[in-house]
């Protein structure tokens, strides 16, 4: 089953302290990224700043002690790992935050539901229920439902995968894989992060589902 990307987020915690940015550092980071990357729009707002692209899904928020990079992935996960991990150490440098804890990635995929049927795809195949076995929790124009999966590994980092159909089009899975690596952060090791990850979506979450298929 193909895994089609859609969003990547990668976002980790500075030590540094809520509150306003200086403008002077920050149009030093909109210097050197603005081409690089693509940002169209420098939003100030009252304790953050965002580096717009495309939309919303596009785009560096930093928020401290929050440094947040999101992307559509249009040139591929391993291509938007590569910028995230860029954009982050330039602000990083500009702003003067040395320290990071709590690196967190998100991979946001949709797969084509068999038979074009998601809903009834996660229902049946994944989760093995009939809507009928749920008819107390139905409102009156039919139900739904997704799955939630928490994976711990010995190095204590934790993914937790959602799979749901993707309500606006049935014919296709929604599917959210949250890689969370607690405790001190290497902005260096994003990249690797990243791809330790889409590795796992390629590998476990498609055989996961194609069994189910």
């Amino acid at each position: 089953m193909e895994l089609i990307p859609k969003v990547l987020v990668v976002g980790l915690w500075a030590a540094a302290q809520p509150g306003t940015l200086d403008r002077d550092r920050v149009n030093r980071i909109w210097s050197e990224l603005s081409t690089r990357q693509d940002y169209r729009q420098l939003s100030h707002l009252a304790d953050s700043v965002q580096f717009i692209g495309d939309g919303p899904d596009d785009a560096l928020v930093i928020q401290p002690p929050l440094v947040q990079v999101r992307s559509t992935a249009r040139l591929g996960l391993q291509n938007a790992a590569d910028e995230a991990e860029v954009a982050i150490k330039v602000a990083a440098r500009h702003l003067g935050y040395a320290q990071f804890f709590n690196l967190g990635i998100k991979h946001v995929y949709h797969a084509p539901a068999p038979n074009g049927a998601a809903r009834e795809f996660v229902m049946r195949r994944l989760l093995g229920r009939d809507p009928a076995d749920l008819g107390t929790l139905d409102r009156g124009d039919g139900i739904w439902a997704g799955l939630k999966y928490g994976m711990t590994a010995a190095d204590q980092s934790v993914y937790t995968l959602v799979i749901e159909p993707l309500l606006t089009n049935d014919q296709f899975l929604f599917v959210d894989l949250d890689a969370q690596f607690p405790g001190p952060a290497d902005p260096d090791r994003i990249r690797e992060r990243a791809r330790e990850a889409e590795d796992y979506a390629d590998r476990a979450i498609r055989q996961y589902l194609e069994g189910a298929d």
